[in-house]
C-alpha cells in the first residue's frame, strides 16, 4: 500500500470498555470474532456528522489491518471535508483522513450508546430494534453521502 503509514488508529479508553460490554452480551453479534476496523467502520459512519475530539486514547488497530479498501475509504471521509480544490492535497493525507475517522467514530460510538439505550424499555434490550434503527442511520447516511451523488 503506497504511502500507508503504520501507526495505531485510536478510540477513547470509555469506548474500548464499551465494546467489551457489548462483546459480552454479543449485542449486534460484536464478539472476539468480530475484526476490530469493523467494529471502527461502524462508529465511524454512525459518526459522520458528529466527529468529537477523543478526551483520551487507547490503542484500538494497528493500521496495516485496514488494507487497500479501508485505506480508501478512510481517506474519502476525509476527502469529503474539502471545502475547496485547494484543500485536495492535505484531506488525501493519510495520517489526516486516520485523525477525522478517529473524530467521527468518537462520535459514532456515542450515538451507538444512545440508539441502545433507545432500545431498552423497561430494563429489557430489545436486539431486534437497535438493529431496526441502526438499519435506518445507516440506510440514510447512504442516500445522504452516496445516492444523491452519484
Amino acid at each position: 500500500m503506497a504511502g500507508f503509514i503504520d501507526r495505531i488508529t485510536y478510540i477513547s479508553p470509555s469506548n474500548f470498555e464499551y465494546i467489551k460490554e457489548l462483546e459480552n452480551q454479543k449485542v449486534l453479534g460484536i464478539d472476539s470474532s468480530l475484526q476490530r476496523k469493523d467494529i471502527f467502520f461502524l462508529a465511524m459512519a454512525l459518526g459522520l456528522e458528529s466527529p468529537k475530539d477523543l478526551p483520551k486514547q487507547h490503542d484500538f488497530i494497528r493500521n496495516s489491518y485496514f488494507k487497500e479498501e479501508g485505506e480508501a475509504l478512510l481517506r474519502a471521509v476525509n476527502i469529503g471535508t474539502a471545502e475547496s480544490e485547494n484543500e485536495i492535497d492535505e484531506k488525501t493525507n493519510l495520517n489526516n483522513g486516520i485523525k477525522y475517522c478517529e473524530k467521527c467514530a468518537e462520535g459514532g460510538f456515542a450515538k451507538l450508546r444512545e440508539l441502545v439505550a433507545e432500545s431498552t424499555y423497561s430494563g429489557d434490550f430489545s436486539e431486534d430494534v437497535l438493529e431496526k434503527k441502526l438499519l435506518v442511520q445507516l440506510k440514510f447516511k447512504f442516500k445522504q453521502y452516496f445516492k444523491d451523488n452519484l
